[in-house]
């Protein structure tokens, strides 16, 4: 039988507004979350052989800090919370209308925004120079003004045979940043998962291979 402290302890645990996180950058770049540097050291999706709540448990024990979590939702927050994990949120997966209508839902941005685990958000994902006519900019700006405590970050893919081509993708990716709001630009080179031949696998082998490092294995 619970005391009356603990009871008053849970209602007013339930009753506490959440708080998210406050990210932001130094001159020299380094992110800090709550004004303590942080360095992102994470993986896309989790394995698919055990529970979630196992996979989310593993990504922590292999010593990553960070999960970039495309299909996000309040119970997928809340296993990052407990295994002190960070997320990305996918833009397109995080609202589930978004794809159709290209639309975000307040709400649902609020829910996200507020949980101690979110790091920033994720999208358009890996845009291409030749449909930025075609790409979400209003609703991204919107996401950057209803959170401003976490960056939007924006990956472009290039795969090992264009690699030089990236210099030249600057204009591009500086002018695709502007218009959206995205403070942080990064590179996916696609041939890793496709080499482990989904991204699950590749997250469980990721995985497995950073506790091997972590177990001196």
């Amino acid at each position: 039988k619970m005391s009356a402290a603990g009871i008053s302890k849970v209602w007013l645990e339930r009753k506490a507004p959440r708080v998210g996180s406050n990210v932001e950058f130094r001159e020299d770049r380094i992110a800090l979350v709550n004004g303590v540097p942080f360095f992102p050291l994470g993986t896309f999706y989790l394995p698919e052989h055990v529970r979630e709540a196992d996979a989310w448990s593993a990504v922590a024990e292999a010593k990553f800090n960070t999960v970039a979590c495309w299909w996000i939702d309040e119970a997928r927050l809340k296993f990052a919370e407990q295994n002190g994990l960070k997320t990305v949120a996918y833009v397109n997966y995080a609202f589930p209308d978004f794809e159709k209508t290209g639309k975000i839902d307040p709400n649902r941005l609020k829910m996200i925004k507020e949980s101690s685990s979110i790091l920033a958000w994720y999208g358009p994902g890996e845009p291409p120079p030749s449909n930025i006519e075609k790409l979400p900019v209003e609703e991204i700006k919107r996401i950057t003004q209803l959170d401003q405590n976490h960056p939007v970050w924006i990956n472009y893919l290039l795969y090992p045979d264009n690699m030089e081509k990236a210099i030249r993708w600057d204009e591009f990716r500086s002018r695709t940043n502007e218009q959206m709001g995205a403070s942080v630009t990064g590179f996916d080179v696609g041939w890793a998962a496709e080499t482990a031949g989904n991204y699950q696998t590749y997250a469980d082998q990721l995985i497995r291979y950073r506790r091997n490092l972590v177990e001196g294995r």
